[in-house]
């Protein structure tokens, strides 16, 4: 079931349009080529939610994953969020940001160890 601040996620590529990937149709591919079925981010974004509201924080408005991962055995998974009100939601951000990266890095190293595939988060 979809929820206004999930977080929507989108394939990018330099040579192509970006096409965002419908994580609650369970079986539907974006891509033909699409390596993981999209329950796969699905279950990222159940990752990403319970990193971020573990700390506070809302979660990010976006995640851009490149389209070459099937290409180089690495996913990279960019995550933007919201801009900050104000100094005091800075400072918790800068505190928290840490804890929360450092979730996700453990979650993408458990999940990093299968047929050498290599997962990465980026928060901008």
């Amino acid at each position: 079931m979809k929820d206004s601040k999930d977080t929507r996620f989108f394939f990018i590529s330099y040579k192509y349009d970006v096409k965002e990937i419908p994580i609650y149709e369970v079986g539907k591919k974006v891509e033909e080529d699409q390596q993981f079925d999209n329950w796969f981010f699905g279950q990222m974004n159940a990752s990403i939610r319970t990193a971020f509201m573990t700390y506070g924080l809302p979660v990010p408005k976006y995640a851009f994953i490149d389209s070459m991962y099937r290409d180089c055995n690495q996913m990279t998974i960019v995550l933007v969020r919201d801009d900050v009100k104000d100094e005091k939601e800075a400072r918790k951000w800068v505190v928290d940001y840490l804890c929360v990266l450092d979730d996700l890095e453990r979650q993408a190293l458990a999940n990093s160890d299968e047929d050498n595939f290599v997962f990465k988060f980026k928060i901008i």
